[in-house]
């Protein structure tokens, strides 16, 4: 199973580990367009996507601006309204057929004194949430449009047939005619 393969390889763990992991976690099939995540709600739990695409989204005045997209073998959660408790002001919608394993706060604190190596676990993903938000800020604030279309596309190669133009227009907080010059200047590169 490939999720098993991520989690190990992820958080550093034996097989026997994730494995113990994911048998707390329920396995959920999503569609197209449902919501895994509402807005206005607090969020407690957390989902690892096993097949699909999810994106999370903030509404600004009835348009939504896309924060991040989630596909195969990653988490997905709201995770400000998971530590903080406070209602969640993003909604995260499926983009495609999902498969996603859910857990809920409760089970998952559980876990902790139940295996020692969840709470490394733990640790581990909130260091690489905080690296992936501080990228995240930093490219904004420094790259040029055309470098943060590239990072995301070497970062994930399959997202610019996944995803809609315009959606990645509203994440790297361009517009949707940027991204087509973009592409236009890199299908102009040598090796293109």
């Amino acid at each position: 199973m490939v999720i098993i393969e991520s989690l190990m390889l992820f958080f550093d763990i034996m097989k026997e580990d994730a494995e113990a992991f994911l048998s707390h976690f329920r396995k959920v099939e999503l569609q197209k367009n449902d919501v895994f995540i509402e807005r206005g709600r607090v969020c407690h739990t957390i989902g690892l996507i096993e097949t699909g695409l999810m994106k999370c989204v903030f509404d600004r005045d009835g348009v939504d601006i896309v924060f991040e997209f989630a596909f195969e073998n990653s988490f997905i959660s709201d995770y400000y309204s998971y530590v903080t408790r406070a209602t969640s002001d993003k909604q995260i919608i499926c983009m495609e057929d999902t498969t996603v394993y859910v857990i809920e706060r409760t089970k998952l604190d559980g876990l902790g004194g139940q295996y020692p190596f969840v709470e490394t676990m733990s640790r581990k993903m909130n260091e690489y949430l905080f690296v992936k938000m501080h990228n995240k800020v930093k490219s904004l604030l420094l790259d040029t449009p055309y470098q943060r279309y590239k990072h995301l596309m070497e970062d994930q190669q399959d997202l610019a047939n996944r995803i809609p133009q315009y959606l990645l227009a509203s994440y790297l907080n361009v517009t949707p005619e940027t991204i087509s010059r973009i592409r236009k200047k890199i299908s102009l590169e040598p090796g293109s």
